[in-house]
């Protein structure tokens, strides 16, 4: 369902089948379901990313977002998701190695050190 308003809903295929008509292909960004919803100064679980994928998606989701892209831009916008979640992942190993050497003590010391002279 998509909100329109607070007490109007359409649902996710009516909004795509009328997409369609004008020339948008629709993708969903999956999500997980969610385990805790945020509350101000408690720090909580982030929400984990499935992926996403063209319309339809082959089951239902347990909540996303619909992207509408014009037909004609739609290899474009497949090239411009895979190479960020190619970035998003490299980004996400480097950030795991570093935690895990600075694990080390020596290691932790030398690059505390490093990071006040260059950042």
């Amino acid at each position: 369902m998509i909100a329109l308003s607070r007490t109007s809903v359409i649902p996710h295929h009516d909004a795509v089948s009328f997409m369609k008509q004008w020339g948008y292909m629709a993708y969903v960004s999956e999500w997980a379901p969610i385990k805790e919803y945020a509350r101000e100064g408690v720090t909580s679980e982030s929400h984990d990313w499935i992926r996403c994928t063209p319309y339809p998606v082959g089951r239902l989701p347990a909540w996303g977002n619909i992207i509408f892209v014009p037909d004609e831009d739609a290899d474009k916008f497949k090239v411009a998701l895979y190479f960020y979640l190619r970035d998003l992942r490299h980004a996400q190993i480097l950030n795991w190695i570093r935690n895990q050497i600075i694990r080390i003590p020596p290691i932790k010391n030398f690059y505390e050190h490093i990071r006040r002279l260059y950042w």
